[in-house]
């Protein structure tokens, strides 16, 4: 199975100003991308703060919603919202997950940390964005063991937005 890290960066290394942040910064190609690639995924995991945004706004249509928090059983699994603690290796077999080739990570930092600490993201689609937030969450908050990365492609979504795809070498 495929495991795709999905994030909007700001040139200093941000992924949001603070645990409450709506991305409005990341540009309108970014998020037309990233519908585009959620929804040919069909799954998105995230943690329980992103979970906490998208509730407010209105959760991905067409997407199933794996939930990482310490306490699943505080919470009630829906359709389309799976709240879970497994390991990642655990979830990705995981039933609930076996009719689909892929997922996509979409954070925040700890669970893109998570996974990366264990090996099981395949690669990362960075979209770097036009901005400097000055501080905030960094798109990792566990820094892993050196990982390797292979720059398969980029791509200008606008006149001032970039997006980088590696491959992830372990």
């Amino acid at each position: 199975m495929d495991v795709h890290l999905i994030a909007a960066v700001s040139l200093d290394g941000y992924i949001a100003k603070d645990d409450s942040d709506d991305l409005s910064w990341s540009g309108r190609a970014d998020k037309e991308w990233f519908k585009q690639k959620t929804l040919a995924s069909g799954v998105v995991i995230m943690g329980a703060t992103q979970y906490g945004i998208l509730a407010q706004v209105g959760l991905l249509k067409d997407r199933f919603h794996v939930v990482y928090t310490q306490n699943p059983q505080n919470f009630q699994n829906q359709e389309n919202v799976f709240f879970t603690d497994m390991k990642p290796q655990q979830l990705l077999k995981d039933s609930r997950l076996s009719d689909y080739t892929d997922v996509c990570i979409i954070g925040g930092s700890q669970i893109f940390s998570l996974f990366l600490k264990e090996k099981v993201i395949t690669d990362m689609w960075i979209t770097l964005c036009p901005i400097v937030l000055g501080n905030g969450v960094k798109l990792l908050s566990e820094i892993p063991p050196q990982i390797n990365l292979s720059l398969e492609d980029t791509t200008t979504l606008d006149q001032s937005t970039l997006r980088l795809h590696y491959k992830v070498v372990y």
